[in-house]
């Protein structure tokens, strides 16, 4: 592995599949990262098109020991808050906004709070790494 091989030492999850929100409420994660063997974790989060410069959507991290247990996580266990990772119609489409987790919990999963939607299209990634054998071995 060559220094600054970032391709080789990262894993890559879908944390949201592409949602289209015609209401406000919760886009509840696809998938709940296990952090065991890539701790590091940052949701990179992405709007498609937009149409209405009044919704916001706000990412909520949410760990716990257990999977199937998850709670709100604080931001004290983040890289970035919530609120400043939110995205908003005024942005456009294309945007995009990242949040890490940094706290001690093993399982961890992103969800998208719509607030005045109209039209969007919206999805988030996992990306770990920090990994002590490669994504792919």
């Amino acid at each position: 592995m060559a220094a600054g091989d970032l391709h080789n030492n990262i894993k890559v999850t879908p944390a949201i599949d592409p949602a289209s929100p015609a209401t406000t409420g919760t886009i509840t994660g696809d998938n709940v990262v296990d952090r065991e063997f890539h701790p590091d974790l940052e949701y990179v989060i992405s709007a498609g098109a937009q149409t209405a410069g009044t919704l916001t959507v706000t990412p909520v991290v949410m760990h716990g020991t257990v999977s199937g247990t998850l709670t709100s996580a604080p931001d004290t266990a983040l890289f970035n808050t919530e609120a400043s990772a939110a995205l908003d119609g005024t942005a456009g489409a294309d945007s995009v906004s990242k949040i890490g987790y940094k706290g001690a919990n093993r399982f961890v999963r992103l969800d998208l709070i719509v607030a005045n939607a109209a039209t969007g299209i919206y999805s988030a990634v996992a990306i770990q790494s920090g990994g002590r054998k490669r994504p792919d071995a």
